[in-house]
Parts: structure tokens; C-alpha cells; sequence
């Protein structure tokens, strides 16, 4: 039980505040902020992303998904005999996707 509470009374919670100017920066609640159709600085639509399976590797595929491109299916990986290569497809949203 918490202290200074009597059983069965209800809580006391402190009133909302609602800041208006705060409210005013940025877009408004629930508005979409549109997505280019196409991807940036010339990039396909489709990247089969491939490489050894290292931190390298890792940040490309950040990269891309902070550009705006979903991942598009599983990764898959393979032995070349001396490193594991991996691949992971992104593809930019709207491309006929379901």
C-alpha cells in the first residue's frame, strides 16, 4: 500500500498541463510527412546489400534503412572457406510491394 493512501480510496493524480507552445512546433499531431518516391542521390530502387559479415557490413545496411529503404526479406549467408559472406536485400517503400 502506499503511504498516506487509505484502502479502497482512489489515487490522486496530479493535473495534465497541456503547453500550447510546445504543441505548436512541428508538424501537427498526426500529419504525415510525405516520403520521396524515389530514392536519394540517383539510388536504385533495389539493393542487394553483400559483403564479409562484420561491423562494416552492419553499418551499410543501417545506412540504408536510415535513407528510407525496408528491409526485403531474410539475409542469407554463405562460407567462401575463409570468411562468412552475407547478403540482405532493401527495397524503397512503394515499389509494389504488398
Amino acid at each position: 500500500m502506499l503511504a498516506g493512501t487509505e484502502p479502497g480510496a482512489p489515487l490522486a493524480c496530479p493535473p495534465r498541463r497541456h503547453d500550447r507552445e510546445a504543441l505548436s512546433d512541428g508538424p501537427p499531431p498526426h500529419q504525415e510527412i510525405a516520403m520521396p518516391t524515389n530514392p536519394p542521390d540517383g539510388l536504385p530502387r533495389y539493393r542487394l546489400l553483400t559483403g564479409k559479415d562484420d561491423a562494416t557490413f552492419c553499418q551499410r545496411v543501417s545506412q540504408a534503412l536510415e535513407l528510407g529503404y525496408q528491409l526485403h526479406g531474410s539475409p542469407a549467408a554463405t562460407f567462401n572457406g575463409q570468411d562468412v559472406i552475407v547478403a540482405q536485400a532493401v527495397l524503397w517503400p512503394g515499389t509494389g510491394q504488398p
